[in-house]
């Protein structure tokens, strides 16, 4: 229903163009709307965001949904917002919407398909997740159109890319604690992506692009198409796109090939002053290479090649297994190669989306949406490595003749070897992920006792299916069989130890000394002899919700506005998956399928109160406040709430502050996980002894409680009247997080049980009469507190120039804290580059000048330097002893960022339609990441030395295409 939104002495008004007799609400009720208009679908009176690097008039003819009143750019809402408006999101040099929203500094930490490409075992494949001020993906609420989507994993993670970018009109951000509003997982922020539902005619797009060195080619298409019905009563847009962007498997930038990386100081003692950990270029694998290599006895070194031929591997001037530094490493680096870390994976999706409206009465509207987008993911993963852990009996008939002399000669009956095991190839993923959404519902507006009341129902039905099957993972069952080989005593072939006792058993013996030496049968028979490691989930929500708002009556400022509503909401798990990975059978993947159920019912109220208006201390004075009732049928009820002043004593000042008890509940996969993973390997602080490769699935807690935030909020807003066009705003934040939900690892979760804390021996399962571990179950906890505090800066400045328009945007997080207590250590993860912690500053600086039929713009987008731990310290002489909450290395620096980007584009008339051609260039100058090394040991050495969710990795990038609007 199409409405006109005009600002007028910072008042709203709001004209139905097509409700006659409709009585526009006062600056509260609409302010309350729209707030409100987050809660369920359609119920704003939100019109698209203006262009924003054009300074018209129309800039300002912005409701924000989210918001408590009507305001510019988010400056004048009293929890801080951030809009991305339409031409801001197709600017960035990509053709998904995630990167051009993770560019905005408020953003650490998200989830992209390049910074998944090595998960195998989550199901996380080719996903874009976000994640506000680095708090948790879990904790970011994302929304369309004010109502929430469906997950596409257990976890709760919503999936950016299900949403039809070709249609968003705006992103807005809600950052800090808005549960009271919006519900659980909202402790970060919201991000509601608001969507052009009024559109009419038709437009396309078609764009492509690709990185300067040719790779990570992408395709992608777009129609939309929108018109009345029924003499205007009606109205329904659509939209049909497509996309298909290349892996990048082998990464060949020079950066990746240099072999930085941490290893263990071998000449380290606690006592001579060197620090523990180096970091060193030039550093790979010593005893898991390609082919194998011998790591124990004489016969060290011995190395096996392409059809088994055995050789001596040099070994570098520093060795500390299993890593090396110098010597043969090139030759065993598999950066660079098929079997190192790719950059992104192969993807296709294609998505359709439908809307409609119809008027009923000249007071009620209903309204019906589906769509449905399905996506193809195939990820590229990691080499199957071995370091020093498999045990070759004498007897093995594959050992190279010349090694079986050498062994008889030294009265050796077996060897230790590693291997990357190179024959059976990198484990990946083959992801298909399909997402279904059907709304309907129903608003409207009537009076009552003389004022203006609107309400708003709904129901929503999601259904998100995931099929994805590990490619190249081993069955452990089989491998274990297959690589113990003897000769038969009577044929004398080569066959499974297990085959002589079992000639039935179907085992194919594997030969892992050397490249190229393993017929497909073999591999076949240890990849599952036919049987496929996959899950086929499914995640259903069902979703209803029912609100009212008004103004019931006024005080000495003015109306009072008060919204209220109840929301029910369902989320359903289940589904199928092969009959090994229940039983952890499996060395990577463990795809076992989660069947459970969680419900809540919520009721909410909200309102605000004019305190003060046009009085002679203050131009505006005005409270907000909500609360919300939940019953989660886990964890029982629950309250939030929030409270908040605006103040302006001028106009062209104001203050505005929140406090708000925030919370979020358990999400299925914390709850009820059966498990998923592969194997793993620690030690065991009983023995002492090394743990291999044993089972150690993900699995859930019911027993968890949700997590609890108190946050707060203090900002102002300047916008001068003696400069037109100028805004600025500055906030400060803070959040404690009680009762967090976090994992330990392996490792922790061991060492806290011989510590004596028995909630974590209940995940270790001990051998019948032993000490020894035959699985570690890791399972979340309710155990840390967690704070963040941080400062956001926002400025934007609009004026003509010439004959044309400027507009510069600058955005600027500063994070203060962020750090964790979980009884033990203490942490500060503030400054941390390894991993999604946030960095101290982030910024994006952004101007455009558009000149008819010229447009042209220009970011800057940087992030400062970081540390690998804030614990560690940084030394090359005179070092303390390194202990394990401060370790000693000679380096603790990362490099920060600063990239730079570019958009041009030109509008022109083509028979009648307009066309717009654009060309986008992310990181023109091509712009190294910096080096973030992995290590030491393990499988450090297959891991790019860079940080995908932290940095701009991929160099420079070049997208292009064509807009038609007939």
């Amino acid at each position: 229903m199409p409405y006109n939104n005009v600002f007028e002495s910072n008042r709203l008004t709001v004209t139905p163009d097509s409700w006659p007799g409709f009585k526009a609400p006062t600056i509260g009720a609409t302010a309350l709307l729209a707030a409100m208009a987050l809660m369920a679908p359609q119920f704003s009176y939100a019109q698209d965001a203006a262009d924003q690097s054009t300074p018209s008039s129309s800039l300002e003819q912005i409701v924000v949904t989210g918001s408590r009143i009507g305001r510019v750019d988010g400056f004048e809402a009293p929890t801080p917002v951030t809009v991305m408006g339409e031409a801001e999101l197709r600017s960035f040099a990509s053709p998904n919407i995630a990167d051009s929203i993770n560019s905005m500094p408020v953003f650490a930490g998200s989830m992209t398909p390049g910074s998944s490409v090595a998960n195998v075992s989550g199901g996380h494949a080719g996903m874009n997740v976000l994640n506000l001020r680095s708090l948790g993906r879990s904790r970011t609420l994302v929304l369309l159109d004010g109502q929430r989507i469906v997950a596409s994993n257990i976890d709760g993670s919503v999936d950016v890319n299900n949403i039809p970018q070709d249609l968003v009109s705006r992103v807005e951000v809600v950052t800090g604690g808005a549960s009271a509003v919006y519900g659980s997982d909202a402790v970060g922020g919201v991000v509601n992506f608001i969507l052009d539902t009024t559109f009419t005619g038709l437009k396309g797009r078609v764009t492509g692009g690709m990185t300067g060195k040719r790779d990570n080619e992408n395709v992608s298409a777009s129609l939309t198409g929108g018109t009345s019905f029924a003499s205007g009563r009606g109205h329904i847009v659509a939209n049909v796109s497509g996309r298909d962007s290349k892996a990048v498997r082998v990464n060949r930038r020079d950066w990746n090939l240099e072999g930085w990386q941490f290893m263990y100081n071998p000449n380290y003692t606690p006592t001579n002053g060197q620090p523990e950990r180096l970091m060193l270029n030039q550093v790979s694998t010593s005893d898991g290479i390609r082919g194998g290599i011998i790591t124990n006895t004489p016969l060290r070194g011995t190395a096996f090649g392409p059809g088994g031929a055995p050789y001596q591997f040099r070994y570098g001037d520093l060795v500390s297994d299993p890593d090396m530094r110098g010597g043969d490493w090139y030759k065993t680096q598999v950066r660079g190669t098929e079997d190192g870390l790719s950059l992104a994976p192969d993807i296709t999706d294609v998505s359709v989306f439908a809307h409609a409206t119809y008027q009923l009465t000249d007071n009620i509207e209903v309204f019906a949406q589906a769509s449905h987008g399905r996506s193809e993911t195939y990820n590229y993963g990691y080499t199957l490595e071995c370091n020093s852990c498999l045990t070759i009996s004498a007897d093995n008939p594959f050992i190279p003749a010349s090694v079986q002399t050498q062994m008889q000669t030294l009265g050796l009956t077996e060897f230790e070897m590693g291997t990357q095991h190179q024959d059976l190839g990198s484990a990946s993923t083959d992801a298909e992920r399909a997402v279904s959404r059907y709304v309907v519902g129903a608003k409207g507006d009537f009076e009552l006792f003389g004022t203006d009341w609107n309400w708003d129902v709904s129901y929503q039905k999601g259904i998100a299916k995931l099929d994805v099957v590990a490619d190249n993972s081993m069955l452990m069952a089989n491998f274990n069989r297959a690589v113990d080989a003897v000769r038969h005593p009577v044929t004398g072939e080569i066959v499974c130890r297990s085959s002589i006792a079992d000639p039935g058993n179907g085992c194919v013996a594997y030969n892992p000394m050397g490249i190229g030496v393993n017929s497909q049968a073999t591999l076949d028979y240890i990849r599952g002899a036919g049987l496929r490691q996959y899950k086929n989930e499914e995640i259903k929500q069902d979703a209803a919700s029912a609100t009212i708002a008004g103004e019931p009556f006024s005080i000495w400022a003015g109306p009072v506005s008060i919204a209220a509503g109840l929301a029910y909401r369902k989320d359903t798990s289940g589904g199928s998956n092969d009959p090994i990975s229940d039983t952890r059978g499996w060395y990577t993947g463990g795809y076992g399928t989660t069947r459970a159920s969680i419900d809540v019912t919520e009721g909410f109220i909200e309102t605000v109160v004019p305190l003060a208006r046009n009085v002679s201390w203050a131009d505006q004075l005005e409270f907000n406040g909500a609360v919300r009732l939940a019953d989660y049928s886990t964890s029982g009820s629950l309250t939030t709430w929030k409270a908040g002043l605006v103040y302006k004593p001028v106009d062209a000042l104001t203050f505005r502050a929140t406090r708000s008890r925030d919370a979020r509940a358990p999400n299925i996969a914390e709850l009820y996980s059966i498990g998923g993973g592969g194997l793993s390997s620690a030690t065991n602080p009983f023995t002492g002894l090394p743990l291999i490769l044993i089972p150690a699935p993900r699995t859930g807690n019911p027993n968890l409680t949700p997590e609890l935030a108190d946050g707060l909020g203090l900002g102002l807003v300047l916008q001068p009247s003696f400069l037109p066009g100028f805004s600025l705003s500055v906030d400060y934040w803070s959040v404690k997080l009680k009762d967090s939900i976090a994992t330990l690892v392996l490792q922790e979760i061991l060492d806290r049980c011989y510590q004596g804390s028995q909630q974590y021996c209940t995940a270790i399962t001990f051998a019948p009469g032993s000490l020894d571990i035959t699985e570690v179950a890791r399972s979340p906890f309710n155990y840390v507190v967690e704070r963040a505090r941080g400062i956001d800066f926002e400025a934007s400045y609009r004026t003509s120039l010439g004959a044309g328009n400027l507009s510069t945007r600058l955005l600027v997080a500063r994070y203060i804290e962020r750090s964790t207590d979980d009884g033990i250590t203490p942490r500060n993860l503030v400054g941390q580059g390894t991993g999604s912690d946030p960095q101290r500053l982030r910024w994006n600086f952004k101007v455009s000048y558009a000149l008819d039929p010229v447009s042209v713009g220009f970011t800057a987008r940087g992030v400062s330097s970081s540390v690998y731990d804030n614990r560690f310290i940084e030394c090359t002489m005179a070092c303390p002893p390194s202990t394990s909450a401060h370790r000693t290395v000679s380096t603790n620096k990362i490099n920060g960022q600063i990239v730079f980007d570019t958009s041009l584009g030109y509008d022109l008339d083509a028979g009648g339609a307009k066309m717009n051609l654009f060309l986008d260039v992310r990181n023109i100058l091509d712009e190294d990441p910096p080096v973030v090394a992995n290590g030491p040991g393990a499988d450090g050495y297959f891991y790019s030395p860079a940080n995908y969710a932290l940095h701009d990795y991929m160099g420079r990038v070049f997208q292009a295409g064509v807009r038609i609007d007939f």
